[in-house]
């Protein structure tokens, strides 16, 4: 359970729980207190849901080539070290590596994957989707920002109409999504705006040569 420690005096600390507690289910010792742990959560140190995420991730990159997860954080590791230029090694252990740290091994390894095109299991719940950088390298390898799937629609986020005619429109002023043909289907009936508010996603735009290279124009 989470709580918000309100007051310290002397030893005695006052908390304040997010939910209501019910002391009577709550386990007591033979002299009548209440046992408890308490960890307090020091925003200097990787977080639980940090590491929660890289497992996440090399859980996925594990399965894909048949290896063990352990080894692919182990080789994440590695290559975020080598890439920043550590001359450790660095852990994922509490007080052993810092929360800005963590984030950063994150953006590596999710960018390592999607540039070489290791799928994503989980809809990519962790991908931290309001960060366009990530939607970018998804664009550019047609994978659906929201299952992962290759050889997805470049959608236009903004109607272009019936009737016109693709060739002479300036792309480069509109935004735009890569969804697969369901969720590009789906964008459709429900509007872009309720769309891009329900799956937390912001449409991105392209320069030329992106937009030449995905073949738009």
């Amino acid at each position: 359970m989470k709580a918000k420690l309100i007051q310290i005096s002397g030893n005695k600390f006052t908390f304040e729980f997010d939910e209501d507690v019910f002391i009577q289910n709550l386990e007591r010792d033979t002299n009548g207190y209440i046992n408890a742990s308490i960890v307090f959560d020091d925003k200097r140190y990787i977080t639980a849901e940090q590491r929660k995420h890289v497992f996440a991730l090399c859980g996925d990159y594990a399965n894909f080539i048949g290896y063990l997860q352990r080894d692919i954080v182990e080789y994440y590791l590695y290559k975020f070290a080598e890439h920043e230029g550590f001359n450790y090694m660095p852990s994922l252990a509490a007080e052993q590596m810092s929360r800005v740290t963590a984030t950063e091994l994150i953006d590596f390894i999710i960018t390592d994957m999607i540039q070489n095109e290791i799928p994503f299991s989980k809809d990519i719940w962790y991908l931290t989707q309001e960060n366009s950088k990530f939607l970018y390298l998804l664009t550019m390898k047609r994978q659906c920002w929201l299952c992962g799937k290759f050889g997805s629609d470049i959608a236009h986020a903004e109607a272009v109409g019936s009737g016109r005619d693709r060739r002479k429109i300036d792309h480069t002023q509109h935004h735009f999504m890569c969804l697969c043909r369901e969720h590009h289907n789906l964008q459709h009936t429900m509007g872009i705006d309720s769309f891009c508010q329900q799956h937390i996603v912001k449409p991105i735009k392209l320069s030329q040569d992106d937009l030449k290279t995905l073949g738009v124009m």
